[in-house]
């Protein structure tokens, strides 16, 4: 089967890795797998892509500027349109994007052969591509879908979430989302899922020196990931604990200047972005998920696989598809700091252990074989 997989670019993120473990998954079981990153140049803290996937760099953008409608629908979407439409991105240049999308698979399969299937990984990416309805091109959700407001908005949703567009969402409260939206919409709940040999064996390679007894917080540093929220609680933690921030963003200053207001600097450990995050949950004696928000929250995952304990605070997302059950739900604590500290304290003295039954449903290779039967009668 040939497969192609569509993003928009390939930094760190849960939906980028996920993207990265599905082509990877795919190609071990002797598909020809295409990746298509939209972000036509490499950058620097670019993911690493796995041996055996053909690469595809179109640069769609500069070609929206090498013809009239280009530009008219460039200017019209990102000056004109958002003070018509609420939190509208991308839908005029779509016009032109799908047009150079389909030429651009035209031509690739002419050199490779037709695509049996073709994923379109986040909203940012098929929303680029409304008008390219073709069979078995199947939209993940991977966030919370966009619910357009404003002149005409129904028209637009009805648009873009209805038929005989298909889509995959990676939990169930996000095809809840989609639905109260779009009522008509094709959708179907299919969980992300990890290669838990690949994450044991990373988690192996240790590279920097470890504290003795240390949390950690694996993400993006930005203001809806709430790091702030778990510095402001150092305080309220055994003094010989420390706080490792495996991740980079715009929010790191403001971070390192909370950590200096509550006086623990000195306990704080800004690692920045690590391409194998997997040591550091391993060795950890909790690990603290803050975000306000999570599509799925492949960390919990991880976590389990290797054995960490998870403290988390209530969010938006797809958390509690994994945080589930009597052991895991109780892990979870309202988004109130002395009872996240209480909860983060009781789970270092006596952790839990984690079982396969809490993720044995995510091994990689099962769940694609499961997507892809389902996706036959979809």
């Amino acid at each position: 089967m040939r497969i192609l997989i569509v993003v928009r670019k390939l930094t760190m993120g849960g939906l980028q890795k996920q993207a990265l473990t599905f082509a990877q998954t795919a190609a071990k079981k002797g598909h020809d797998v295409h990746l298509m990153i939209l972000k036509s140049e490499k950058t620097e803290n670019e993911l690493k892509i796995p041996a055996g996937i053909t690469v595809h760099r179109p640069d769609f953008h500069s070609r929206l500027f090498k013809s009239l409608s280009g530009i008219l629908n460039y200017l019209s979407g990102h000056l004109l349109k958002p003070l018509i439409f609420k939190k509208i991105k991308d839908f005029n240049t779509g016009y032109e994007y799908s047009r150079y999308f389909a030429e651009y698979i035209e031509e690739l399969e002419r050199r490779h052969g037709r695509f049996d299937m073709i994923f379109l990984r986040g909203q940012g990416c098929f929303e680029y591509f409304h008008q390219f309805n073709r069979e078995r091109c199947y939209c993940y959700i991977d966030g919370k879908p966009f619910h357009y407001q404003g002149f005409r908005s129904d028209k637009i949703n009805r648009f873009l979430y209805g038929s005989p567009k298909k889509f995959i969402c990676v939990s169930e409260q996000l095809k809840k989302a989609l639905l109260d939206i779009e009522p008509e919409a094709q959708a179907i709940c299919s969980h992300n899922f990890l290669d838990f040999e690949e994450i044991r064996r990373l988690s192996g390679e240790i590279t920097d020196p470890l504290p003795e007894r240390y949390i950690v917080n694996v993400g993006r540093l930005t203001e809806v990931k709430s790091q702030d929220f778990l510095i402001r609680i150092m305080p309220k933690l055994p003094d010989d604990i420390k706080l490792l921030l495996v991740g980079d963003g715009k929010f790191k200053l403001r971070l390192k200047q909370i950590a200096e207001q509550y006086n623990c600097s000195d306990r704080v450990v800004f690692l920045g972005k690590r391409d194998n995050p997997y040591p550091y949950i391993k060795n950890a004696k909790v690990l603290v998920h803050t975000s306000q928000k999570e599509g799925f929250g492949l960390i919990f995952l991880e976590a389990l696989i290797l054995n960490t304990p998870i403290v988390a605070t209530e969010s938006i997302g797809g958390m509690r598809d994994i945080m589930k059950g009597e052991i895991l739900s109780r892990q979870i604590v309202p988004r109130d700091p002395e009872q996240l500290a209480e909860k983060i304290v009781e789970t270092i003295k006596a952790p839990y252990q984690s079982s396969d039954v809490f993720y044995r449903e995510y091994e990689a290779s099962t769940a694609f074989d499961k997507l892809l039967s389902r996706l036959e009668s979809f």
